[in-house]
């Protein structure tokens, strides 16, 4: 659940709902603790809708895990 919050950003950048399918998804767990994830790589279709005539793709990557830059910042 720690990385949902991509998959919202993908819904709403697209004004799009539930994906129509996931095609391809990977949890790696963490290290501390295997019931969360550390990172997440998954590729979903969104139906077309809207302006959007075709089926739209969307390949998303997480990792909670990453360094901050200067120990400071979160990676980008």
């Amino acid at each position: 659940m720690d990385m949902a919050y991509v998959i919202s950003f993908t819904r709403y950048a697209l004004q799009a709902g539930t994906p129509e399918e996931v095609m391809y998804a990977k949890a790696t767990p963490a290290v501390h603790d295997a019931r969360v994830d550390k990172d997440m790589t998954a590729t979903l279709r969104y139906k077309s809708s809207g302006n959007i005539e075709t089926d739209v793709y969307s390949t998303i990557y997480t990792d909670m895990d990453r360094d901050w830059a200067y120990g400071l910042l979160p990676r980008l």
